[in-house]
């Protein structure tokens, strides 16, 4: 209970310095997410038609994943233009960890509505008039 009183104490008698730092951190995950999706979701769908892709990219990304975050901050660190400031390091590191997840959930996706289309049109016998036929051959 004391430590509830004394947590809420700080908040109220630091609750500018929290805000802005609170403010902050948001910043700098909304825009390493908008950036991760940027980039992600086009390369999902880029090795959802290319195959051939599909093993590196996603190797490359499971690679980054690996990478312990004060590892990749140590690495990123000398870069000149990157490790003048610390919210550009940041943003660049979770933009990193983030790619595997939408890289993989959007191929996934596309993937699985491909397989899914084709069943249905095979089950309703429309394999040579469907739409869904016509744009799971695009993809394949």
């Amino acid at each position: 209970m004391n430590f509830l009183v004394n947590y809420f104490r700080f908040i109220l008698q630091n609750r500018s310095q929290v805000l802005e730092l609170t403010l902050e951190h948001l910043r700098l995950v909304g825009l390493s997410t908008l950036f991760a999706m940027l980039i992600g979701i086009p390369l999902g769908m880029v090795i959802a038609h290319r195959p051939r892709f599909n093993k590196p990219v996603l190797a490359s990304a499971n690679i980054i994943q690996t990478i312990p975050s004060l590892a990749l901050f140590g690495f990123l660190l000398p870069v000149p233009w990157l490790g003048e400031r610390a919210d550009r390091l940041a943003i660049l590191a979770l933009t990193l960890y983030a790619l595997l997840p939408i890289i993989r959930n959007t191929y996934t996706g596309i993937v699985g509505s491909i397989l899914r289309w084709w069943r249905q049109g095979e089950g309703w016998d429309l394999r040579n008039r469907s739409s869904c036929f016509r744009w799971s051959c695009r993809w394949r």
